[in-house]
């Protein structure tokens, strides 16, 4: 059996724990070629208020994808 994980799933928010969470989740033990996924997901405003629910993909704006990669980088 090799070890380390493969696999890592990191929910990020960008908040401090957040931030916490993703170099916690830098510093396990990964096998070769493993992959940390970080997901943020927002939440939709109509499901809040009780509007029909709508289902819609917004890939992150390359500002949003920026800032994320120079916290990554800073780890």
């Amino acid at each position: 059996m090799t070890n380390g994980l493969r696999r890592v799933l990191v929910p990020h928010d960008f908040s401090r724990y957040a931030d916490r969470a993703l170099a916690t989740a830098l510093r396990l033990p990964l096998r070769r070629g493993a992959e940390v996924t970080v997901l943020h997901v927002a939440s939709n405003v109509a499901l809040q208020h009780g509007f029909p629910p709508t289902v819609s993909y917004h890939a992150p704006s390359a500002e949003a994808r920026a800032a994320l990669q120079a916290r990554l980088e800073r780890r």
